[in-house]
């Protein structure tokens, strides 16, 4: 048994993040390991996710004021939050800066870099920080001693140069993953070795896992039938959605549901569900009848509970983390790139059967990938 840190973005407020970070702490728990998830907060991670922004022209302060309305609903939001983070997840205490890190650089016998997009240099809290953190990511606090190595690390849209920029700390690891082809190839070159495509960690958990999950905690009150709008885009998209949903929800008469805040919780034939928690869109996921989404991890949870459900994606798209895991299990028609709801006279169910053994070996594969990599072991990715 070994003891394992785990540095991934759990502190985020995002459903896939904390979803992710749960998913990679479990399974490694499950291999017969202990886990800590590295408490690392930066002070741009809680800033993006605070309650209000902070006002630096008329545009924020009104963006705050217009927030005032829902600032219960937002605040439980918050904490439910805030909540799952501390008691769902086995995390350390709080870490802020480099010199409070380098206190563990040899607490673990094994560190791992976790999934989700930490090797990307343009996501939001990055973006927002004075100082760059990125080097952090790729466990560079942590002792030479310590086994290294990374599972479904995501470079996001990170070029092969600001990869090449952290080469230094890449070959102090003795197993990496990514999560997406892209990655991967640009991995493999630079480094002139194996590193594997392997599944995001919430493909690793089974379906009862996330079920079980649901029925211990998740309170919210849902319809029999419903359609579910997963959707983290701005107001400009959000009016889009909204537009082709609301017909179509009058079409196949089923109400919409939505966890995005640019809704107004007024308008006809959409409720948003401005307060909701992770678990509770976990639940919003596992009961819907049908899905719309824009997001990698609404893409997943959608395939997880074996729903129908569509993508949408603009035409210039170059977002490869969905189009990767569409691919790989034959889904690209759920694709749409327009939202009009002629295109949906007739509903197309999807049929998940002879995706089973697919989605079942690639589970395998990639749990064989982690087990090997954390008992030192040679391994044989299919």
């Amino acid at each position: 048994m070994a003891k394992v840190g785990l540095l991934t973005f759990h502190g985020s407020h995002n459903f896939g993040s904390v979803m992710q970070a749960y998913a990679t702490q479990r399974i490694i728990e499950k291999l017969g390991n202990t886990c800590e998830i590295i408490n690392f907060r930066m002070a741009s991670q809680k800033k993006h996710y605070a309650l209000y922004g902070s006002v630096k022209d008329k545009r924020g302060f009104l963006r705050n004021l217009m927030l005032i309305k829902y600032h219960s609903q937002r605040k439980k939001r918050f904490n439910l939050y805030e909540d799952f983070i501390f008691h769902h997840l086995n995390v350390s205490k709080e870490f802020n800066s480099r010199i409070e890190l380098e206190k563990l650089k040899d607490c673990y016998d094994v560190a791992i870099s976790g999934s989700d997009q930490i090797w990307s240099e343009q996501i939001a809290e990055f973006l927002e920080s004075e100082e760059d953190f990125t080097d952090i990511y790729f466990l560079s606090f942590i002792s030479e001693r310590t086994r290294k190595i990374s599972y479904a690390s995501s470079i996001g849209e990170a070029s092969a140069d600001s990869i090449t920029a952290k080469l230094q700390y890449l070959k102090c690891y003795k197993a990496i993953s990514t999560r997406e082809e892209r990655g991967a190839k640009i991995l493999t070159e630079l480094l002139q070795r194996n590193v594997p495509v392997v599944e995001d960690p919430t493909f690793l958990l089974s379906e009862e896992d996330w079920l079980d999950l649901i029925d211990n905690e998740s309170k919210i009150k849902l319809p029999e039938k419903y359609i579910f709008l997963y959707s983290l885009q701005g107001i400009k998209m959000a009016k889009k959605w909204k537009d082709f949903l609301r017909k179509l929800g009058k079409r196949l008469e089923l109400p919409i549901l939505t966890v995005t805040p640019f809704f107004p919780v007024h308008d006809t034939g959409i409720t948003a569900i401005i307060d909701a928690g992770p678990l509770d869109v976990l639940k919003l996921f596992a009961n819907a009848t049908y899905i719309f989404t824009d997001t990698f991890h609404g893409t997943a949870f959608s395939i997880h509970f074996r729903k129908t459900f569509w993508v949408y994606q603009s035409s210039d798209s170059k977002d490869a983390r969905k189009q990767n895991i569409l691919k790989k299990y034959h889904l690209q028609n759920q694709v749409i790139n327009t939202l009009q709801v002629e295109n949906f006279k007739t509903i197309e169910e999807i049929d998940y059967q002879p995706k089973e053994i697919l989605l079942s070996e690639r589970k395998a594969a990639s749990l064989a990938y982690l087990k090997a990599a954390l008992e030192q072991n040679e391994y044989k990715y299919l």
